[in-house]
């Protein structure tokens, strides 16, 4: 597919199919990331994939989790939405407001799917030793958007999201990763349903508003 086009194309699906991924284009997509640069070529990321029988456990302890009202627990920091910057304050308050507005029909249907980790046939995490620095983070970023792309070039969509790493002791349990690794992020990987709700793309800024050209 035509890079632009892979990029543009890519979006955040809320539902997927229970059409499964076969495990050579995982190891695919997952090849194709590794050509990710990083500081030093220190390529700190690791990678685990949940599918079949270890996937089905992950998902009913994370709705136990959820039945029982228990806290979030994420092992990356996070900063409370009121110390961002104006700017992705703004922004974020922006795209809640036209989320909600446009899943307004199915609003519930989408709270179910999101209970149900978007009902994806693979959940992908990407870890990295504790002693992780914010460059380590950034260099896995781009290994979440270079293995994003690689999916949608070969027909698979994605969505990268906090509910995937609420509770990481259960993620750690289930697929044996070690204590020393800390659970960076994760991404729902399969094929969209035709439900209405996939067909939400988000907005961008203006590119005069970000982009600065000196000459």
């Amino acid at each position: 597919m035509d890079f632009e086009k892979v990029v543009n194309e890519r979006h955040s699906v809320r539902e997927f199919s229970e059409k499964e991924i076969s495990v050579e284009a995982l190891t695919k997509i997952v090849k194709i990331a590794q050509r990710t640069p990083s500081w030093t070529n220190s390529q700190p990321w690791k990678v685990y994939v949940a599918t079949g029988e270890h996937l089905k456990q992950i998902k009913a302890l994370h709705i136990d989790k959820i039945n029982q009202g228990a806290s979030s627990n994420t092992e990356l920091i996070q900063a409370h939405r009121s110390n961002w910057g104006t700017q992705p304050t703004i922004n974020t308050r922006n795209w809640s407001t036209a989320l909600t507005n446009y899943l307004m029909p199915d609003i519930d249907k989408m709270s179910s799917a999101q209970r149900e980790l978007f009902n994806a046939p693979a959940l992908v995490y990407l870890t990295a030793e504790k002693e992780v620095s914010p460059w380590m983070i950034y260099d896995i970023g781009a290994f979440s958007q270079t293995l994003m792309l690689a999916a949608k070039d070969n027909g698979i969509d994605s969505i990268p999201a906090y509910e995937i790493v609420r509770f990481p002791e259960d993620i750690h349990s289930v697929m044996n990763i070690p204590g020393n690794e800390m659970i960076i992020a994760g991404i729902a990987l399969g094929y969209p349903t035709n439900d209405h709700i996939n067909s939400f793309y988000t907005n961008r800024e203006e590119i005069n508003n970000i982009l600065k050209i000196k000459n």
